[in-house]
């Protein structure tokens, strides 16, 4: 069974954009935002899993998460910085 994300942090937010330090530890659901995701993973490793495949996830990877994304999961023992462009 899946979970949401196990410690979420804000690190910094503006009106602009948004900083997140995210810990995931076994699987997690998402759901994308109606903004692209930045997703840099600073420890551990793990797998993004979405309808089209998946992608292997380690330490020192980026990725984007498109907005129109729709769900998808993270698996794995994963901390990562997740920037976000706030609407205003």
């Amino acid at each position: 069974m899946a979970s949401e994300i196990g410690y979420k942090t804000i690190l910094i937010s503006s009106k602009y954009f948004t900083v997140e330090k995210w810990e995931i530890k076994d699987l997690c659901d998402l759901i994308s935002l109606d903004v692209f995701l930045l997703i840099c993973i600073v420890n551990g490793m793990g797998e993004l899993l979405y309808e089209d495949g998946s992608i292997t996830l380690t330490m020192g990877s980026s990725i984007m998460i498109p907005a129109n994304m729709g769900k998808y999961q993270i698996k794995g023992n994963i901390e990562a910085i997740v920037s976000y462009v706030n609407k205003y």
